[in-house]
């Protein structure tokens, strides 16, 4: 409840966790971004509105193949995608329950993605399949910081120094505390 009380404009999740767009939906934040930190999952056609083409793309848990696929590449494609939507799927159903039970007629989480003002996608567009994407789909490339001991370059420096305060954005990252100054960690 005090969380609430702060009224938030926006939320930030990531797709991996099924949670993290309930949490927002209870904070009354209806506008949200989502972050996917690896590629985009198969199967996820109604939360993200881009679906791949099975005949040319091979699929992110099985898809061992080039876009040169026989026949029996394709159908092997075609199994290992649905299979994998219907994991992802059924995954959602015990968050269902759990919001449910919480907050009798909780929206459906999968129906709650689906509203997403944005959707940040792991991706490369130069080495990538090619995909059609909706307007809300930005695809970002990810940008590696290897050591906090040394400084960043002057560029990022400098954008990060434009206002008082930034609040950096990591999904999916592994930091080593020993290394970060003694000022964020106590911040």
């Amino acid at each position: 409840e005090r969380i609430r009380e702060e009224r938030f404009d926006a939320a930030f999740t990531e797709r991996i966790d099924w949670c993290s767009v309930g949490q927002a939906f209870r904070l009354n934040t209806y506008r949200f971004a989502e972050a996917e930190s690896f590629a985009q999952k198969d199967g996820l056609y109604p939360v993200s509105h881009m679906d791949i083409n099975l005949a040319y793309v091979p699929t992110i848990m099985g898809g061992r193949f080039g876009e040169d696929m026989a026949f029996a590449q394709r159908a092997f494609n075609l199994i290992n995608y649905l299979v994998y939507k219907l994991f992802v799927c059924h995954a959602v159903d015990g968050y269902n329950e759990m919001f449910n039970a919480f907050q009798p007629g909780f929206p459906d989480l999968l129906e709650l993605m689906a509203r997403n003002s944005l959707y940040f996608l792991n991706s490369d567009p130069l080495i990538d399949f090619l995909q059609q994407h909706e307007l809300s789909i930005s695809e970002a490339s990810p940008y590696p910081i290897n050591d906090f001991s040394r400084s960043l370059i002057q560029t990022w420096s400098n954008i990060l120094e434009l206002r008082r305060h930034t609040a950096l954005m990591s999904f999916c990252t592994l930091a080593k505390t020993h290394s970060m100054p003694e000022e964020y960690k106590e911040t």
